[in-house]
């Protein structure tokens, strides 16, 4: 007998402790969490200011604030939202909410500084500082369309953002320092644009793919640099890193355990490995600056012959081109900015049209790009659309640069229709000009060498449209003063 009321006894005790346990957690809730209510008032503090629908800081907040409401802005004023590193616990939290502004805060000490919970969508966070939060800067679980930008995310000890059953997000112009892992796409997360984000110094990959089907997402413009791993898509499929990504400094600049993705554009520089392939077949690589990695391209089944070998494609063909490699050593005998020889990777990949110079991609005010392979430094691009010239500004570096330069241009018959001409200088002329590398209906591809040294180079019409009129009209008036005289003689 004794020996079972000894053990109810413990049962008693256990329940009681847990049961109270309980009681103090929801306690605890009751009085710490601060409520923005659907109707609009708010509960559990005095520091948050309400002017219709914007919500304004008047102090730093100890406490998590948890958002009933649609379409209001949340201002922080530069103030703090405190946590104390309670599990669970996120510094804003949104659940099924739309249209919600949170801005200009910093965000420290909780589980998750912002939380984007199940059909939240339309929301924006911007201007915001996460920090030092244990898990995740920003986490998205079911949310989409939602904006991130210009938010500084550092110091989380997991992920900077978390993606998970997330679509048609916008990130951009965000600072990622840091973190586990910059940008994590956990699974189903699909047609996210991340665009002119500074990505850097994350222990782990600046933006990692889980293998859970991330599909069709883009990049661009983005600068990933100082991570272990800079870009990983693995079992992600049809991805875009497009437009001028710049890749440096990472022990691999971009992972492709992955297939049916396009890799375009991208400077990749300086890396332990440019491009890491496992396993990873049907991905169109070109028209990429791959410039002292100290492995350009790895595949793992160089030093793995139980994995299969990958077969990529590493140039879009004739005249488009395919990649820089700052290791090819072959010749242009026929000046047009693409080698004589195919640039061999291993014996099922080859870059078939490798570029003589860096590959260069500017957009100009009318939305159309101009695309440019040279060997010199180009220092700035301008486009005038009122007297539709093209201008770069060229210079070199003496001691590793030939001493001919040259530029190969791809421009749309729109923007500046052919035939072209080419002013170095207020005068000079290039050494070289090939006027039709190759042409179509839409773009024309030029290509003109010079003397190396510092140049302005613009690129007109052969008649530009700013000096039709006037010669119109210098044509008429030397008519008429023909005709006068004419007419004077015959009396």
């Amino acid at each position: 007998m004794s020996g079972k009321f000894v053990y109810l006894a413990v049962l008693v005790i256990v329940f009681m402790g847990v049961s109270g346990l309980a009681i103090n957690v929801q306690d605890v809730e009751a009085s710490g969490t601060i409520y923005i209510r659907a109707d609009g008032s708010v509960e559990g503090t005095d520091k948050i200011l309400r002017s219709g629908d914007i919500y304004t800081f008047a102090d730093n907040i100890n406490d998590s604030i948890v958002v009933e409401k649609d379409d209001i802005v949340i201002d922080g004023a530069g103030y703090t939202v405190q946590g104390t590193g309670a599990w669970g616990s996120s510094g804003i939290y949104l659940w099924d909410r739309s249209n919600v502004t949170i801005k200009n805060m910093e965000i420290k000490g909780f589980d998750d500084g912002i939380y984007l919970g199940l059909h939240s969508g339309y929301n924006t966070v911007s201007g915001n500082t996460l920090i030092e939060n244990d898990y995740d800067g920003i986490y998205l679980y079911g949310s989409s369309n939602n904006i991130i930008s210009g938010n500084t995310i550092t110091n989380n000890n997991d992920h900077g953002i978390y993606f998970r059953w997330s679509s048609n997000n916008i990130i951009y112009g965000n600072t990622i320092t840091n973190n586990d892992d910059g940008i994590y796409f956990y699974s189903l997360s699909n047609n996210n644009s991340i665009s002119g984000n500074i990505i850097t110094n994350n222990n782990d990959c600046g933006i990692y793919f889980y293998p859970y089907e991330n599909n069709n997402n883009s990049f661009f413009g983005n600068t990933v640099t100082n991570n272990s791993r800079g870009i990983f898509l693995s079992s992600s499929s049809n991805n875009t890193i497009i437009s001028g990504n710049t890749i440096r400094n990472n022990e691999d600049a971009i992972c492709l355990p992955s297939y049916n993705n396009t890799v375009l554009g991208n400077t990749i520089t300086n890396n332990g490995r440019g491009i890491s392939i496992l396993y990873s077949s049907n991905n169109v690589i070109y028209n990429n600056n791959f410039v002292d990695n100290t492995q350009q391209v790895y595949d793992y089944s160089w030093d793995h012959p139980n994995y299969p070998s990958s077969v990529n494609v590493w140039d879009f063909d004739y005249p488009l081109g395919g990649n820089y490699w700052s290791n090819y050593t072959d010749v242009d005998s026929d000046h047009d900015g693409i080698g004589d020889s195919e640039h061999v990777i291993d014996a099922n990949n080859s870059d078939h049209h490798p570029l003589m110079g860096m590959f260069h991609s500017y957009n100009t005010s009318v939305g159309k790009h101009v695309d440019m392979i040279s060997n010199s430094t180009i220092d700035s691009f301008e486009y005038f659309e009122e007297s539709t010239v093209i201008r770069i500004y060229v210079s070199y570096d003496e001691e590793v640069t030939p001493t001919f330069g040259f530029c190969r241009v791809c421009i749309s018959t729109d923007l500046l229709p052919p035939p072209h001409h080419i002013i170095i200088d207020d005068g000079l002329t290039p050494v070289l000009y090939n006027r039709t590398v190759a042409e179509n209906q839409t773009h024309k591809w030029i290509y003109f060498a010079y003397q190396h040294s510092a140049h302005r180079i613009d690129i007109v019409s052969e008649f530009p449209s700013f000096l039709i009129l006037p010669l119109f009209m210098i044509a008429t008036l030397l008519a008429v003063i023909i005709y006068r005289r004419k007419h004077v003689e015959s009396r």
